[in-house]
């Protein structure tokens, strides 16, 4: 869950809703539209640790190996496969 204020609001507490940002995260808002948000450490870091790496396929082991073989794209992304094919 996220907690939305608008930023007068936060101008009036801003230790309060520091508080509040270690359990859930705050947003921000001015005029309506996002314009900060608010994270713990906790979340910041999940985030960096969840960031996707390479590697080479030749490093995976052999399950890593099927499961890229077997992987299958979203039918969403679809529209991609136009961009691959020759004109």
């Amino acid at each position: 869950m996220v907690m939305e204020i608008c930023e007068d609001e936060f101008n009036l507490d801003p230790v309060k809703w520091q508080a509040h940002a270690l359990s859930e995260p705050v947003v921000i808002t001015e005029k309506g539209q996002p314009k900060l948000y608010l994270l713990s450490k906790a979340v910041v870091d999940s985030l960096r640790h969840g960031a996707r790496q390479s590697c080479r396929v030749e490093d995976l082991d052999a399950e890593g190996r099927r499961a890229l073989q077997e992987a299958e794209m979203s039918p969403e992304h679809d529209h991609l496969d136009a961009l691959l094919k020759d004109d």
